[in-house]
């Protein structure tokens, strides 16, 4: 299933939907020039093992990407998923 992703740049996350309720969460903060922190990512229990934190982390960076940004990943999801997906490598600012 392909997730409605929805970034809020104001509140600092992404948020994954699916039947209008809200199924994941990601949240980052900026931490110098160019370069954001993901800190958080969040399946309820009921919606876990269905992928849609890979597909929200997934989203998430590809749109790092593209706006040209680095990242950092404090949280031990998106850490383990840059590791895995060597695509990510290059714009992964290690701390």
């Amino acid at each position: 299933m392909n997730y409605d992703i929805r970034h809020d740049e104001q509140s600092r996350k992404y948020t994954a939907h699916a039947d209008g309720q809200e199924v994941g969460l990601l949240t980052y903060y900026p931490v110098g020039e160019g370069v954001i922190d993901f800190t958080h990512t969040y399946v309820p229990p009921e919606h876990r093992g269905q992928g849609i934190a890979e597909q929200l982390v997934e989203h998430a960076l590809d749109e790092t990407i593209e706006r040209g940004l680095r990242f950092r990943a404090s949280c031990w999801y998106v850490d383990a998923y840059v590791r895995r997906h060597t695509r990510y490598q290059q714009a992964f600012a290690h701390a």
